[in-house]
């Protein structure tokens, strides 16, 4: 988390949106890894209001996975106060984006992996808001393969059969 970000960096909404903290985990992953269903200035809304401070919250960090898993906490008093909550997002972790020795031609670097994010939860007057999480964007196959346009041939190839082998 950059240390720089400022309160005024970080807008608060008004609006009671997320009444379940281990829900609003959930859907934040879900949308990290398949895109928002909705347009691009809702979505932005959403993710906004879903955190304590999107722009604490930024990287550039790109990685392509073939599978996620929420769960809260199960040790009681670690995983619940009254105004704070962890949950883990348990990813499946095929690529990392990197770059060429040039610095522009963007490229999959193969990284398998099983990794788990604790995201820190908690509770403000207008609902859960996700306070401190793993930046970056953690997308399935097929979500990467759309954005991820600049992609040469091969890598592209590689993304459509691991979307296909894992169904993402």
């Amino acid at each position: 988390m950059p240390l720089s970000a400022r309160e005024s960096d970080c807008p608060t909404d008004a609006v009671f949106r997320h009444p379940d903290p281990v829900a609003l985990v959930e859907e934040f992953a879900r949308r990290d890894a398949e895109g928002p269903l909705e347009r691009d200035d809702v979505a932005r809304a959403w993710h906004d209001n879903a955190l304590t401070c999107a722009g604490r919250n930024t990287s550039d960090h790109y990685e392509v996975i073939t599978a996620f898993y929420v769960e809260p906490v199960t040790l009681e008093h670690l995983r619940r106060r009254a105004d704070t909550t962890m949950v883990l997002v348990r990813r499946t972790r095929a690529f990392e984006l990197g770059w060429d020795s040039a610095g522009r031609t963007p490229r999959l670097v193969p990284t398998p992996r099983d990794w788990t994010d604790t995201v820190v939860v908690v509770r403000t007057r207008y609902g859960w808001r996700i306070d401190r999480l793993h930046a970056g964007a953690h997308r399935f196959p097929s979500r990467a393969l759309g954005e991820l346009t600049k992609l040469k041939a091969a890598d592209r190839v590689r993304l459509q059969r691991l979307g296909r082998r894992s169904g993402a």
